[in-house]
């Protein structure tokens, strides 16, 4: 997984934004620092334990499932790698998105702003972008929907921008 962040990470020409790291992220903040951060940016596992078929791969099933870590403590290990007023965003899935807001919050990390993602127009959301600060204060913004694709299945605009796909 680590190599293949990295190769997207030059593709990207990202090199000196971003230095991918491998190991286990409960371990993040001793290795590297408690309070060291102003982001942390995190895709956690979408499967709620015991909620779904595992994956018959080691690497599939670790990150689609919540088989080895919990959203619980993707948010306390969030909290200790970030500063105070440090932000911490992530991506998930828009059915679980309480559980995830309730981490946050239950490790001080408050909520702040909250995006969703649609596959088409008048379609239910499948995935939220939330974003929370290290000990802020509480006020939740809704950001307007991503929408993926038009009623005729091609790209959105905003979509292609995200993608850097000409117009």
């Amino acid at each position: 997984m680590a190599d293949m962040a990295q190769r997207s990470v030059a593709l990207n020409d990202m090199q000196e934004q971003i230095d991918v790291c491998c190991g286990d992220f409960r371990e993040a903040a001793p290795r590297y620092g408690c309070g060291r951060f102003s982001l942390a940016v995190c895709n956690p596992p979408y499967g709620k334990a015991g909620g779904a078929l595992l994956s018959q791969t080691d690497t599939r099933r670790i990150a689609r499932h919540e088989s080895s870590c919990t959203v619980e403590e993707v948010a306390v290990s969030a909290y200790a790698l970030l500063k105070t007023g440090g932000r911490f965003a992530v991506v998930f899935p828009a059915a679980r998105a309480f559980e995830m807001m309730y981490a946050m919050k239950t490790s001080r990390l408050e909520p702040k702003r909250i995006r969703t993602i649609h596959a088409a127009p008048g379609r239910e959301p499948k995935l939220v972008l939330i974003e929370a600060v290290k000990d802020g204060g509480s006020m939740l913004h809704w950001l307007p929907p991503l929408i993926l694709a038009k009623e005729d299945g091609t790209p959105t605009d905003e979509w292609k921008r995200i993608y850097r796909i000409p117009t």
